[in-house]
C-alpha cells in the first residue's frame, strides 16, 4: 500500500501518479472506536491524478469516506479501480477505461458530472450489502453533456421547452420538426405540441358549437411514432383547439423518420415536448436520439412522405370524443 490512513480529516492529495503497483495506491480505514462515534474518513479530496496498470489490490480503497471530492482523475487499465462504498463523493472529470472490475460504490451518495467510461469500465452504485448511510438520503446524479441521470426526485417550479414553434400569421404554416433516431424495433415515440390556435378573448362556459371559430381556452397535438420491422410509422390525435392540422412524415432508413407539423393559424406560442421508449446514452452507446431543426418547412414531394392519419379528436360540450375511424 503506498498512502494508509485511519479516520483522517480534511485530506487532500493533488497531482500524484501511479504505474504497475501491485497492492492498495491509497487506502483508508475506520477504527471503529465507540467514543464519539468517529470511526470513518471525512474531507478526503483527490485531484489531478494517474493511475495504469495497477494489479491486485485497489486503486482507491476508500469506503466509508464521507463529504470527499474526486477531481481530474484517470484509472486505466488496471484491475480494480477502488471501493468508494457508503461514503458520499462529488466525482468531478474522472476517466475510468479499461478496467477489469467495476468502480465499487455501493450504497454510495454520488454526485458526478464528465465521467468518462470506456472499453467496458463502468461504477458499480448498487445498493448491495450493509448500508451505513440514511436510507432518506440515499441518491446519486450524473451529469453529462448527453443528458442528466437522476436517482432521487425532480423539484421544479414549472416544465417548459427549448423547442418553440410561432405561427403569426393567418396562413397555415408547415414547420419541420426534425428527425428521431429509433436503435431498435419497436422504439416508441410521444411528441406532444402544446398550446392552441387563436387567441382573441371571450371564452365562455357554454357548449362549443365550432370549434375553430368559437372562443376557447386550451389545446394540444399528440403524434406517436413507432419503429416498425420495416421503418416507422406515424399517427396523431388532437385536443380543444389545436395547434396544429396536418402531420407528415417521412421515414428515410429503418432507423430514421423526419416529422413535419402544419401550424393553424394564429398560433402565436407552441412547445414541442417529446417522450421515447428509446434507450438512452446513459445505457447504450448508439441511443435513441432527437435530431431536432424546429423551422419553417415543407415537407418533400413524393411517395416516400406520408400523411399521418388523426385517429380522433377530444373536445368538450356536445362534441365529446371524435374518431376518424369507420365502425
Amino acid at each position: 500500500t503506498a498512502i494508509s490512513l485511519q479516520d483522517t480529516l480534511d485530506c487532500k492529495i493533488d497531482q500524484w501518479y501511479a504505474s504497475r503497483c501491485s497492492g492498495d495506491v491509497i487506502k483508508s480505514g475506520w477504527s471503529g472506536q465507540k467514543q464519539g462515534k468517529w470511526d470513518h474518513s471525512t474531507a478526503i479530496e483527490l485531484s489531478n491524478f494517474n493511475a495504469q496498470y495497477c494489479r491486485g489490490g485497489k486503486v482507491l480503497n476508500l469506503p466509508r469516506c464521507g463529504q470527499s471530492i474526486i477531481h481530474n482523475g484517470w484509472i486505466e487499465h488496471c484491475d480494480n479501480p477502488g471501493d468508494l462504498s457508503n461514503g458520499q463523493w462529488i466525482v468531478d472529470a474522472l476517466s475510468l477505461e479499461d478496467c477489469k472490475n467495476p468502480l465499487i460504490a455501493h450504497n454510495t451518495r454520488l454526485n458526478m458530472r464528465q465521467t468518462s467510461l470506456q472499453s467496458g469500465s463502468w461504477i458499480d452504485n448498487s445498493m448491495q450489502g450493509d448500508r451505513l448511510l440514511s436510507i432518506w438520503e440515499m441518491g446519486s446524479t450524473r451529469v453529462e453533456s448527453y443528458g442528466v441521470a437522476l436517482d432521487g426526485s425532480l423539484k421544479y417550479n414549472y416544465i417548459t421547452s427549448r423547442w418553440r414553434l410561432e405561427n403569426n400569421t393567418n396562413q397555415e404554416t408547415w414547420f419541420d420538426l426534425g428527425s428521431l433516431y429509433s436503435p431498435t424495433v419497436g422504439d416508441s415515440w410521444e411528441i406532444e405540441i402544446f398550446g392552441q390556435s387563436q387567441f382573441s378573448n371571450g371564452s365562455g362556459d357554454k357548449p362549443l358549437m365550432d370549434l375553430i371559430g368559437d372562443k376557447t381556452t386550451g389545446g394540444r397535438a399528440m403524434i406517436h411514432v413507432q419503429r416498425k420491422k420495416d421503418r416507422s410509422e406515424a399517427s396523431w390525435s388532437a385536443e380543444g383547439s389545436s395547434p396544429i392540422v396536418d402531420v407528415r412524415y417521412v421515414a428515410e432508413h429503418d432507423t430514421d423518420v423526419r416529422i413535419f407539423v402544419k401550424l393553424a393559424g394564429w398560433t402565436p406560442s407552441v412547445a414541442v415536448l417529446v417522450k421515447t421508449t428509446g434507450k438512452d446514452r446513459f445505457v447504450t452507446g448508439r441511443c435513441a436520439r432527437v435530431n431536432a431543426k424546429m423551422e419553417k418547412g415543407n415537407p418533400p414531394a413524393g411517395d416516400a412522405t406520408k400523411r399521418a392519419p388523426q385517429r380522433f379528436s377530444l373536445h368538450n360540450g356536445k362534441a365529446g370524443v371524435g374518431a376518424n375511424e369507420q365502425g
